[in-house]
C-alpha cells in the first residue's frame, strides 16, 4: 500500500467535498459572527441557530472561535461555503465544539430534535493547543469532542471533523438520518461513533488516522447501511478500522479498511467481547463485501449471536503489535471464537482462538 498515495488522497478529498456548485443557495450569512478575527463568535452563531431556518456560514481566517460551545436544539440548517467554513475550538475550550439535542450540563433535550442539516462546515478541535485535563476521565471524556449529537431526521453531508481532543470526532445517537460524503481525520479518538443508529445510513465517507477505532457502529433499531466508507491508517495507530456486530440489521458492505505496517491492530472487528468480554451477545447483521489490508490481524469475530459474514476480501495481513495478552498472534486472516458466534454464517478460512485471555486491550 503507498501511505504517500493515500495521504494526498485524503488532501485532494477535502478539497472536492466542499468543491460544490453554488447553485440554489440564497446567501444570508450570520452576519454578526465574524470569521476574520481571533474573538470568540459563539454568541452569535447559537442565536442564529436558535433562529431555526437556513444559517449561513462564511469562509474567514482563522474561521469562528468557539469558546463556550456552540447548541442546537430545534430545525435548523447550517450551510457552510464552497470552500467550507470553519469552526475552531479556542484553546480554553471545555466541551465539544457543537452539541445537538443536549443541553451545557450534557442531558438530552425534550422533544429531542428533528430535521437538522448540516453541510459544509469543518470541525477543527485544535487538539495540539488545547488541555488534556478535561481527558483525564476515559470513560467520560466528552468534553474533548467536536461534535455530539441525538436528534432524528438529520443530514451530515459534506461535514470535515478534525483534530478532536479525544473521545471522537463526532458521537452519535440517530434516527433517520444519514452522514454522507464527509471526513474524519486525526482525531485522538475515534473518527465516528453511532452509538445507536435507528434506520440511518452511513456511506461515502473518508475516516483517516484516528487514534483508537476508525469506525463504530453500535446498537439501533430498524435498518443501519454502513456502505463505500474508506477507512485507513497511513501515520499513526489506531486499535481498529471497523466495529460493528450489534445491530441485526445492519448491512455493512463494500467498506475498504487498510493500513500501513504496525498501525491498526484489527482491521474489522464483530462483536464486543474483543473489547469488554462476558456472555452480552448482539445480532450482527450483513457484512460482506468488505476490503481489510494492512491490519495485524484482518478481522475478530466474537460475541455475536447471528449475522452474516461472508464474501469479504481479505488482503494481506503484517505487523506484529496486538494486544498485549494475546501477542504471539498476529499475521492472521480471520480469528473467530466459535463459542460466541451462535447461528452466524462465517466465510471459510479463519482461525479459532479463545479470545477471552485478551481482555481487557490496553
Amino acid at each position: 500500500m503507498n501511505v504517500g498515495r493515500l495521504g494526498a488522497l485524503a488532501s485532494a478529498l477535502v478539497v472536492l467535498l466542499f468543491a460544490v456548485p453554488e447553485v440554489g443557495y440564497a446567501r444570508a450569512p450570520c452576519s454578526a459572527a465574524n470569521p476574520n478575527d481571533n474573538i470568540s463568535d459563539d454568541a452569535a452563531p447559537n442565536a442564529c441557530f436558535a433562529g431555526g431556518g437556513t444559517v449561513n456560514l462564511v469562509t474567514g481566517s482563522p474561521g469562528y472561535i468557539v469558546q463556550s460551545g456552540l447548541y442546537i436544539n430545534n430545525s435548523v440548517i447550517v450551510d457552510g461555503s464552497a470552500t467550507g467554513a470553519r469552526l475552531n475550538a479556542h484553546s480554553s475550550l471545555n466541551g465539544p465544539i457543537l452539541r445537538v439535542g443536549f443541553n451545557s450540563s450534557y442531558v438530552p433535550t425534550s422533544p429531542v430534535p428533528s430535521n437538522i442539516t448540516l453541510t459544509r462546515i469543518i470541525l477543527d478541535g485544535n487538539r495540539y493547543n488545547r488541555s488534556t485535563s478535561i481527558c483525564a476521565s476515559p470513560s467520560n471524556n466528552r468534553s474533548g469532542y467536536n461534535l455530539m449529537i441525538k436528534a432524528s431526521n438529520f443530514s451530515i453531508d459534506t461535514v470535515y471533523s478534525v483534530l478532536a481532543l479525544c473521545g471522537t470526532a463526532a458521537e452519535v445517537v440517530g434516527t433517520d438520518f444519514e452522514i454522507v460524503n464527509s471526513v474524519f481525520n486525526s482525531n485522538h479518538g475515534d473518527g465516528l461513533t453511532v452509538v445507536e443508529c435507528n434506520n440511518g445510513v452511513i456511506e461515502d465517507n473518508g475516516i483517516f488516522d484516528n487514534e483508537d477505532v476508525g469506525l463504530a457502529v453500535g446498537i439501533g433499531t430498524g435498518t443501519c447501511s454502513v456502505r463505500r466508507n474508506n477507512i485507513y491508517q497511513a501515520t499513526v495507530h489506531a486499535h481498529a478500522g471497523l466495529l460493528v456486530g450489534f445491530h441485526s440489521g445492519a448491512v455493512v458492505w463494500d467498506n475498504s479498511i487498510t493500513s500501513g505496517y504496525n498501525l491498526m491492530k484489527v482491521g474489522i472487528v464483530v462483536g464486543g467481547h474483543i473489547w469488554n468480554g462476558g456472555s452480552a451477545t448482539f445480532g450482527a447483521g450483513d457484512i460482506q463485501y468488505n476490503y481489510v489490508s494492512g491490519a495485524v490481524v484482518l478481522g475478530v469475530i466474537d460475541g455475536i449471536s447471528s449475522g452474516t459474514f461472508t464474501n469479504n476480501i481479505p488482503g494481506t495481513a503484517q505487523g506484529t503489535t496486538f494486544f498485549s495478552n494475546c501477542a504471539s498472534w498476529y499475521n492472521l486472516v480471520y480469528i473467530v471464537n466459535t463459542s460466541h458466534i451462535g447461528s452466524a454464517t462465517i466465510q471459510p478460512g479463519y482461525n479459532v482462538r479463545n479470545l477471552d485471555s485478551c481482555y481487557p486491550p490496553p
